[in-house]
Parts: structure tokens; sequence; C-alpha cells
């Protein structure tokens, strides 16, 4: 790829050179008092603003070994030619886990190839930097802000679960839900099933409602997830008031594991944000009968690269600079 040339050639003969050069006459030499075109002084900056004009036209001109050369001189340095790199996502036939008694992973082995098919153009190639693990989330936690030291996920089914305040619902209320630490899924497609007790005018636009996905991604540091549009993974949950729906959630790479107000694992949290007018409020909270999560797929790096082995590519006789074709 080449460097983007700045351009160099933009000065003008009279506005910026002549000109420039006549409002200095007073401050470099105040005797000077002509200034008609008939003046030999002002006939010599005419002629040395030409002559400026012509070189800097040239130096516009330099070409972009000369550019990298200028560059080397200030200590800066190209970096070396590198593959293409991309992040590769699996979907599954099958989301996990496929049964409560089965929650076997699925592995994608490193150096895994996947190529680009195209009709007009050369098939581009692939190949996984890394093994990929999908496995199973294991839900351990649901809780409430307010009441963090309170579990509700053992409780479900015998205790109604409000996702906010249950009073009256505030900016900032928020639910969370918690994930074993000894299940990865950074970089997974989490899909959050919700069964709710289906309430009525509630507040709220039910495509768009007033809340905000995060995940911790360490450190007390969340990052904001932005739910999947695609059409089988649009969120139906109604903003928590249809009877059952779902929610996608593509989870980033990075994702670790942290400790929230003393609990440790993956935590994915939802925060009541109105951020539009259109959004609406909550007139009063959703309340879950009961949630599950399960995995659609995931995510793994990737280079542009293809990985040959066993192959011969001759002898080495212990001299530097040997090449091998």
């Amino acid at each position: 790829m080449s460097i983007p040339a700045p351009n160099l050639d933009d000065l003008r003969f009279q506005r910026d050179l002549v000109d420039e050069a006549r409002k200095r006459i007073i401050h470099y030499c105040p005797e000077w008092t002509e200034y008609n075109l008939s003046d030999p002084g002002i006939t010599l900056i005419e002629l040395f603003a030409w002559m400026t004009e012509l070189i800097v036209y040239r130096l516009n001109k330099v070409p972009e070994k000369n550019y990298i050369k200028f560059m080397e001189l200030l200590g800066m340095q190209l970096q070396p030619a590198s593959s293409a790199r991309t992040d590769l996502t699996f979907w599954l036939s099958v989301s996990l886990p496929i049964s409560p008694e089965n929650d076997s992973p699925v592995i994608v082995p490193q150096g895994t190839q996947v190529i680009s098919q195209s009709v007009d153009e050369e098939d581009v190639t692939f190949t996984t930097d890394r093994q990929l693990t999908i496995v199973p989330p294991k839900l351990t936690q649901l809780r409430r802000q307010d009441e963090f030291h309170k579990n509700y996920l053992p409780r479900l089914g015998v205790e109604e679960f409000y996702a906010f305040n249950r009073e009256e619902p505030q900016v900032g209320d928020t639910f969370y839900l918690g994930f074993d630490e000894s299940h990865p899924i950074n970089g997974h497609i989490l899909q959050i099933e919700f069964e709710c007790q289906q309430v009525q005018a509630v507040g709220v636009k039910r495509d768009d409602p007033p809340w905000v996905w995060e995940c911790a991604m360490g450190n007390d540091i969340w990052q904001e997830l932005t739910p999947s549009t695609f059409p089988d993974e649009k969120d139906t949950t109604g903003g928590l008031n249809n009877e059952n729906g779902s929610i996608t959630l593509y989870l980033p790479l990075n994702l670790k594991p942290d400790q929230i107000f003393g609990r440790y694992g993956y935590w994915v949290r939802c925060r009541l944000e109105p951020r539009r007018p259109e959004q609406g409020m909550y007139t009063e909270s959703p309340r879950v009968v009961n949630v599950s999560a399960y995995t659609l797929g995931a995510t793994v790096p990737a280079t542009h690269a293809v990985v040959v082995e066993n192959e011969f590519l001759g002898t080495s006789s212990g001299d530097p600079g040997q090449m091998f074709n």
C-alpha cells in the first residue's frame, strides 16, 4: 500500500509569494518606499517568487522512495509486510447445551481453513490462529443491584423476580446474570431466553426498550453490548413483557471473569437507561419467571494464510544465508 502523499505545491505565485514578500518590506527595509512594478526591487521579488514556485512544484513530485528516506532521517520506520487478520465466527447447527444432561463442548481445531467464494475474484483463505472451544454457558446467578446478596436463580418458580425496582422502576436499575468461570464464554454468541409474566401497558416501546446491555471486562470495566439484529437472533422479549422471548449478545474475545460485589464469574448486566424519548419508561417492573442461556456459536482470530505441513524444503549445510524454494 502506497503512502498518502501530501500536497506540497499549495503556494500561489501572486497571493502566497509576491504579496507576502511585499508585506514584509516595511519590516525588514523601511526605507524602501517604491512598490511599483517598474521598481527593480519588485522585479527581484517576482523573480525569486517564480524560482520558489518552481522549486515547490519539483518538491511536490518527489517519489515515494524519497519520502521513505526522509522519514528514516526522522527516526520513523515502515512496518514490515504482514498477513491480513480478521475474526471468524462459527455458528452451530444446534445451540448448546443440546440437553441438560449433555453439556459437551464443540471444538474447532487450530489451522481450520475458511475460504471465501467469489465469482469475479480469486478465493481468499483464512486460517484459524488457535483452537476454538465452544462451550455451553453455565448460568449460576441472577441478581438485582439493590439486593445483590440474594441469588434469585434457584428461587425462580417459587419467588417472582422483579427485573427492576419493584415499587417504581428508576433510571440506573440493574439486574445481573452471572456465569461459571470454569466455562469460558469469551467470544461466544450468547442467547438468553426469558419466560416472563405478561404485563400490559408498561409504558415502553417493546421493540426498542429503554435498557442497555453490558458485560464485565475485568477491573470493574464494563463494555456495552449491542443486541443482535440478525433475522433469527432479534430481540423478541418485548422489553421482558412478552411471555416468552430471547435476546442474543455477541460477547467480546477479551471478555474476562470479574468479581462483582464479592461474587466471581463472567457477568452480563441489563441497566435501565432511556436514551431516546420514544423509548418511554417502565411504569412497573417486568417479572421474570424463568431464564436460561445457550451458545449459538463463537468467534476466533484468523490469519490470511495457508498452513503447509510436512513439506520438504531442502537440506541445510549450516551456512548463513541459505534459501529454499
